[in-house]
């Protein structure tokens, strides 16, 4: 496996980027696991007959308003300053940064809340989704009438002929908060959709933000260094990496190139052709400097890239395996029977395991934000 290497500024931005979106993503992470709980306990009210559905569809959403509104606070705060932090590292790992005007980072941090509230907005909607779908098939004794397009209510069809909703009223209690619990497994399975991408994925809400937040931290890094160096007349980059993972065949063609941030230089490819051709994808921990800053020791790949690619390939199961928990996490919160909570937790400690084996196998090193754990390979840099 590749070893550790001095951090580059490239490592810089990513990992404060990956940071970011771990802390996001943690506060998402706990608000969804709370919904789901408390979505699973007013659904066996209302399967139990305890509650009327109404009743229990506006505490849901009460209850929702309140979380995402915490929520919101804490994000926002944990944004700004993460852009805050993002302008200041681009500005002291620039060769003259320290003379350069870098840009407000307010700008930056304002689009991304709008984008994290809109996923929130999304979320909203899918949790009511989900819950309607779990109190109707309590509600229903036989299988209710059915609109074409609602996923949930598939799954309330699946579940009303499984648990034979035209059981005797004595077995009728029973056989709701079974069909409740189907309803409930399905959408702890797919988790609360922040959003749907241009091939209709849903994305759940943790993940999203996190994406989401670590990709615009990342480029709004990138992007104030650019237009700092563009507003003190510098026009000319170098691109260089020694990451830790070697350089892949997007970015290695353009290592040790000079470039021009705005075209404006004749006889030099420009940025965005670089962009365009894969350099800078997500994750990526290439950058540039001003050209002649003579900051970049080596524009080689120092990493074998067989290894390279074992350590990634390593990094990526490991998040496979790590939403394998989050989502069994998800189920057990939305367990409201007792073969369902010993499925669940069954479930949850053997995806635990299994994450724990691979990092044992591959020498993957976790590292852990409140109830958000993300991989970070290799360990701490």
């Amino acid at each position: 496996m590749a070893t550790p290497l001095p951090r580059t500024p490239g490592d810089l931005r990513e990992d404060h980027a990956i940071a970011a979106g771990e802390q996001v993503a943690a506060i998402y992470a706990q608000a969804e696991m709370v919904l789901i709980a408390t979505a699973a306990a007013l659904a066996r009210k209302v399967a139990s007959g305890h509650m009327p559905k109404s009743v229990a569809a506006a505490r849901l959403i009460a209850v929702a308003r309140a979380v995402f509104a915490a929520a919101r606070s804490r994000v926002q705060a944990a944004v700004s300053a993460a852009m805050t932090s993002a302008g200041q590292g681009a500005q002291a790992a620039t060769a003259g940064g320290s003379e350069m005007p870098f840009p407000d980072a307010s700008g930056y941090a304002q689009e991304l809340a709008y984008k994290l509230d809109d996923a929130t907005g999304n979320a909203f909607v899918s949790l009511q989704d989900a819950f309607s779908a779990a109190a109707g098939a309590a509600a229903e004794t036989t299988a209710p009438q059915l609109t074409a397009g609602n996923i949930f209510q598939q799954v309330i069809a699946d579940a009303i002929g499984s648990t034979r909703g035209g059981l005797p009223a004595s077995s009728l209690s029973l056989s709701r908060i079974q069909a409740a619990q189907k309803a409930l497994d399905d959408f702890a399975a797919k988790g609360i959709t922040g959003f749907t991408d241009r091939l209709g994925r849903n994305w759940d809400l943790a993940s999203y933000t996190e994406m989401a937040t670590r990709t615009a931290v990342s480029n709004a890094w990138d992007d104030m260094q650019a237009q700092a160096m563009i507003r003190s007349g510098l026009d000319l980059v170098e691109i260089g990496t020694y990451s830790t993972e070697g350089s892949c065949s997007h970015c290695r063609p353009w290592l040790g190139k000079t470039v021009s941030l705005t075209g404006a230089t004749p006889g030099y490819p420009t940025i965005a052709q670089a962009k365009a051709s894969g350099w800078m994808h997500p994750n990526c921990r290439c950058y540039d400097a001003p050209a002649g800053a003579n900051v970049m020791a080596d524009f080689t790949n120092p990493v074998d890239l067989a290894d390279s690619a074992a350590a990634y390939a390593a990094s990526q199961r490991q998040r496979a395996l790590e939403r394998n928990v989050r989502a069994a996490g998800r189920q057990a919160n939305a367990a409201i029977t007792p073969a369902a909570r010993a499925k669940a937790q069954r479930g949850l400690a053997a995806a635990r395991q299994a994450s724990a084996a691979h990092r044992g196998q591959e020498g993957v090193v976790m590292t852990k934000v409140s109830v958000q754990r993300r991989e970070r390979p290799f360990g701490p840099r």
